[in-house]
């Protein structure tokens, strides 16, 4: 391209000029002052056509730039130039403090232009590898030792008559003669400035100029320009190390800040310069987290970064909330700049202003070696957690105020005095690190067992509150990432995903763990039902993002066991119930209907994550339940503690609701495998095996609790007399309809025997022929009748068909069959019981009776002592009494999810016979179409 004639001049003749300027043999005379101030407005000419504007346009053309950047010449010519201003190579020569600053100028703005091509990127990495090699950083850190050696003398009295009038020969005035940079022409704040840009801009191409290459890359490209970015981080990393310019910068403006106060030395954008340090810091620990290079780590906690950087937060802090100083001296606490999002001042300002996050997230950085005890502010761990429950404060004031904002839309009536709060793009960005930071903290204290307990249950509380307060408040504005990170934060009560089967044997402790009381009194149980109801609400909303997250990072919810152990029971029985109606009205629906789709949707991973999640639930509070019951029911019952019972009304309440659906998920998602063949994601796949799986272990537990008294039929058995199914008690009667009606438990062993391992149809992972088997046998002693007209309809089937499904003797023959060749690994006692099914089917399809006392005794066999017998027990005698610990709407097919709580939700009582509920008048509507108009009908006399 063409350069513009001022430009083509200024890249013809600038190569020469730099190369006499440096004293590069046999490049010509010294240049004079003329010559010198015709490099400056090429320099300036240079610069313009490499700025950019917020709009992502420049002042020139971008062509023109990339231009300048190709030309090799030319940016030899501009390294030479920096290097002369870094070294400051003519001291005592005004003439030439222009090039100086010009030089250092046109490097940030080179450094800083956006990427938008793999060729401007590896030209700006080139460039900035060859400053490194220059010694740029060493040169630049000497700059700031000279400036704070300077600084402290005139504060000690070395330099007491050098104070200056201009502003900035106070400091000038002490510079050696080594140091033409910043002799007294040149204001040094506005030559400091320019030094601090330069650094700040080379620690910044790593992560932010130069990030990820642009999409029309070519996989060549993006090879080349990864290994020359790496190659770049690691000099860099090493560059900042061993200068250790990012400590001697901070020394030179502590120094500078208490000249600034006391009026030594005049204020020229000051509050600039303390941006681009922050950002030094800021972009120096990405490089050293993403070099994993422990040693930069310790440069970035140096006394004098730490010192400075907790100045400035707790200046902004104070400013903020009036807290505590924690002693900083009024010098830095009253004088510092309060850095704005622009890097502007904002003492003095009227109405809300938007701070300048980096100061907090540099604060957070070096707060992270908190030790036990330390010579300065924060002085112990109590003090640590005090200054990172402040900055929590401040995120929670500045989600309102946005939210309120956002409500009003527009910027929202603005307070009189001066109010301070972050941004909307930073508030999640320092609110996961603070809350990793702030359970680090404690961790680390409770690791080492530390004294102060009530200190430290108290801080864990205060975790779990702000935890909860962000996610509840401050999720609308996270991105991907930081969902992921919360979601971790929230999960950590989970335990590992258990191994040794789906009912592990446990025990409650006696009284809640500390976690689980932390969590308990941090809003962790309600927030759950939070996410719940807004994700119904609305399943592309943040908060249904983060519940996903939180679904698939969880795995067996041990701790969530717990606290449903010792919550408050209504809050227990909420959070279940609510569960259960996200399983009905959006999670099996859109499951089920995503079962086609070739990609993943959010609404299909929600779906996936509730339905799997339910029944690691429902497993995993099983697990405690079993262990008391297993060898001495009776004892375990009358020696049930507060915990246990209620752990096993939720559960009972769970299956009562939660069942039902995760049945019809195994039920139509078998079909779907065995009837259209479809190429199922692994999300579906793990959702309909972890259901079916689930169902088939579950209806053993229902089948004795209906009344099936398996050991009375057995003895009847033995005697010979064929064992009638003993009529169930009223009690009895809720699992049975649980068992047969709402789960469809014939029906769905039905449609299961199809995809076992000895069909000639495809098997599939989840088809468990012990589980199966089980669960046949149990169902055809507790259901007699049902099985029988199950047989019979599928043996009629068979024959029409010249096939065999469902309940048919056939099917039963060959799951006996499968599980009679691997008996060691399943037991003989399930493969006895399942021949017993077998023949007793025959029986039936040849026309015979109820229950023969063969299968009777197989089931009997398996029954004392076992797992199904234990849970049996330790549910709650009937559903209906579990669901009583909380009143919810009557109408089965309520959809309704307003408010943060189901316990919330307003209820009218019937008109007409009082014994229904309902939420709203068209539940009352559906519900009466649906049923309740005989009930009511039937009970109004008492109404």
């Amino acid at each position: 391209m063409a350069l513009p004639e001022a430009l083509r001049d200024a890249a013809m003749r600038l190569p020469g000029l730099a190369a006499r300027l440096v004293g590069v043999p046999s490049s010509g005379l010294p240049l004079g002052a003329a010559a010198a101030n015709q490099v400056f407005w090429m320099l300036i000419d240079v610069i313009n056509a490499f700025i950019e504007g917020p709009d992502d346009s420049a002042i020139a053309d971008g062509a023109i730039a990339d231009a300048l950047l190709t030309d090799e010449r030319l940016r030899l010519a501009l390294l030479r130039l920096v290097a002369f201003a870094v070294r400051g190579s003519q001291p005592g020569r005004p003439a030439f403090h222009g090039i100086a600053e010009g030089a250092l100028r046109v490097g940030t703005c080179l450094l800083g232009l956006k990427t938008p091509t793999a060729l401007r990127s590896l030209a700006l990495l080139d460039f900035g590898r060859k400053l490194l090699r220059m010694d740029t950083l060493q040169c630049c850190s000497s700059v700031f030792a000279e400036r704070a050696a300077a600084l402290e003398a005139i504060a000690a009295g070395a330099g007491g008559a050098a104070g200056v009038a201009d502003g900035g020969g106070a400091e000038a005035g002490t510079a050696g003669p080594a140091n033409g940079l910043h002799a007294p022409h040149v204001q040094p704040a506005i030559a400091v400035l320019r030094s601090c840009a330069l650094v700040e801009s080379l620690v910044r191409l790593r992560a932010g100029s130069v990030g990820a290459p642009v999409a029309q890359c070519s996989a060549r490209e993006r090879q080349q320009f990864g290994g020359q970015r790496q190659l770049f981080a690691c000099e860099l990393a090493a560059a900042l190390r061993d200068s250790r310019v990012l400590e001697h910068c901070a020394r030179w403006a502590l120094h500078a800040q208490l000249a600034v106060s006391a009026g030594r030395v005049a204020e020229v954008g000051w509050a600039d310069t303390l941006a681009h340090i922050i950002l030094q810091i800021w972009h120096s620990s990405l490089i050293a987290f993403a070099v994993a290079d422990p040693a930069l780590r310790e440069v970035l906690s140096g006394p004098c970064v730490r010192h400075l950087v907790l100045s400035l937060g707790l200046a902004a802090l104070c400013a903020a909330d009036g807290g505590s100083s924690h002693g900083l001296p009024d010098e830095l606490l009253l004088h510092l700049p309060i850095l704005g999002v622009a890097a502007e001042d904002l003492r003095g300002m009227h109405g809300r202003q938007q701070l300048f996050s980096a100061s907090f997230s540099c604060m957070l950085l070096v707060l992270e070696d908190i030790n036990a005890a330390s010579a300065t502010p924060p002085r112990d761990w109590r003090s640590g957690v005090g200054l990172l429950r402040r900055i929590g404060s401040l995120l929670l004031t500045s989600a309102r105020v946005r939210a309120d904002e956002a409500a009003v839309a527009g910027a929202g009536p603005q307070p009189s005095a001066l109010q301070l709060v972050l941004g909307t793009a930073d508030i999640m960005a320092v609110a996961v690190p603070l809350l990793e930071q702030f359970r680090r903290l404690v961790g680390d204290q409770q690791a080492a067992a530390a004294g102060a307990p009530a200190a430290l249950a108290e801080a864990e509380a205060a975790w779990w509150r702000l935890a909860v307060d962000v996610a509840t408040q401050c999720v609308r504005w996270a991105s991907s990432s930081e969902l992921a990170g919360q979601a971790d934060l929230l999960c950590h009560v989970w335990g590992p995903v258990p191994t040794d089967g789906m009912f592990v044997a446990g025990s409650l402790p006696a009284a809640p763990p500390r976690t689980v009381a932390a969590a308990l009194a941090g809003g962790l149980l309600p927030l759950w039902e939070r996410l719940l109801r807004c994700a119904g609400r609305e399943p592309l909303a943040p908060e249904a993002s983060l519940l996903t997250c939180m679904l698939e990072k969880a795995g067996s919810p041990a701790g969530v066991c717990d606290m449903l152990a010792f919550c408050e029971p209504l809050q227990g029985a909420a959070l279940v119930a609510t569960w259960g109606k996200l399983l009905r009205t959006l999670a099996v629906p859109q499951l089920l209907l995503s079962l086609g789709e070739a990609a993943d949707t959010p609404r299909t991973a929600l779906a996936c994550g509730l339905v799997t999640s339910a029944v690691v639930l429902l497993t995993a509070a099983g697990g405690p339940l079993v262990s008391g019951w297993y060898h001495s029911p009776g004892a375990a019952a009358a020696e049930a503690t507060a915990p246990q019972l209620q752990l096993a009304r939720l559960l009972s309440f769970a299956l009562y609701d939660w069942l039902p659906p995760l049945a019809c998920v195994a039920r139509e998602g078998v079909l779907v495998m065995r009837t259209v063949q479809l190429n199922l994601k692994e999300m579906h796949t793990k959702a309909i095996s972890v259901s079916s799986l689930a169902v088939l272990q579950w209806l053993p537990v229902l089948a004795t609790g209906s009344g099936a008294e398996l050991g009375r039929a057995a003895e009847e058995a033995v005697g010979g007399a064929a064992a009638e199914a003993p009529a169930a008690s009223p009690a009895a009667a809720g699992w049975r309809q649980v068992l047969l009606r709402k789960a469809g438990a014939v029906a769905l062993l039905g449609d299961l025997f199809p995809l076992t391992s000895g069909s000639a149809d495809q098997p599939i992972p989840m088809a468990d022929l012990k589980a199966l088997a089980i669960a046949c046998c149990y169902v055809a002693v507790a259901c007699p009748g049902e099985v029988r007209q199950a047989v019979l309809a599928a043996a009629a089937e068979a024959a029409a068909a010249a096939g065999s499904g469902g309940w048919s003797p056939q099917r039963l023959q060959m799951l006996a069959d499968e599980l009679s060749t691997s008996q060691a690994a399943n037991g003989a006692a399930p493969a006895a019981a399942a021949s017993a099914l077998a023949s007793q089917a025959e029986l039936w399809a040849a026309g015979g009776g109820e229950v023969g006392g063969a299968l009777v005794r197989a089931v009997a066999a398996m029954a004392p002592g076992s797992v199904h017998d234990a849970l049996a027990g330790a549910l709650a005698s009937s559903p209906f009494e579990a669901r009583a610990v909380l009143r919810t709407c009557s109408n089965p097919a309520c959809d309704n999810l307003a408010g943060d709580s189901e316990a919330r939700l307003p209820l009218r009582a019937c008109g007409r016979c009082g014994g229904a509920w309902y939420c709203r008048k068209e539940c009352l509507a559906a519900h009466w179409r649906t049923g309740h108009r005989e009930a009511c009908a039937g009970r109004g006399g008492t109404a």
